[in-house]
């Protein structure tokens, strides 16, 4: 019996057509919360477990911060044309706050530099360069913004629930047991 045979039988999992995508249609702006949160649930899991050793793990971090501005700009503007900020967070930032109040959670000059520094993570990593945020503060800083970010999006989606953060179900209770 081969390996693949025994695993099958093992785990009862059919291996061909148990896979069922219905893609229901939504927004732009759930479109780009949702891969937000996954971005954001990458990076935080990777940093829990100290595999930040590269920048593709970092970009997570980046990429997920301009996911959530943009949706949050196109929340408050639909009209807006977010292709034109390109991946630039300073000026998705910038363009945020001016018509988005974010001073409830830090001070803004605080997040002015953080933002321009985790703007080089997407240069870095469209450069292969490695690199390594080595302070504590940077995951604080994220988790919090990110937080915050995801607050003022749910507060205008009302088929989302706001526990956990708006990021849904863990999934945890599908989880295969382990043998």
């Amino acid at each position: 019996m081969s390996e693949l045979v025994k695993i099958r039988k093992f785990m009862d999992i059919p291996l061909t057509g148990a896979f069922d995508i219905n893609l229901e249609p939504i927004s732009k702006v759930e479109s780009l919360f949702t891969s937000a949160n996954e971005d954001f649930v990458g990076f935080c899991v990777l940093w829990r477990l100290h595999l930040v050793g590269n920048s593709g793990t970092y970009w997570l971090s980046a990429h997920s911060l301009e996911k959530y501005f943009k949706a949050r700009l196109i929340q408050i503007n639909p009209n807006d044309n977010i292709k034109k900020y390109g991946h630039n967070l300073i000026t998705l930032w910038e363009t945020l706050c001016k018509i988005d109040s974010f001073t409830a959670i830090a001070n803004p000059l605080v997040y002015d530099q953080f933002i321009i520094d985790t703007n080089q993570i997407n240069m870095s990593v469209r450069y292969s360069e490695t690199g390594s945020i080595i302070s504590q503060q940077f995951f604080y800083l994220y988790c919090l913004l990110c937080t915050a970010i995801r607050y003022k999006l749910l507060e205008q989606m009302p088929n989302r629930a706001k526990e956990n953060y708006g990021l849904g179900t863990i999934g945890a209770e599908n989880m295969l047991p382990e043998y």
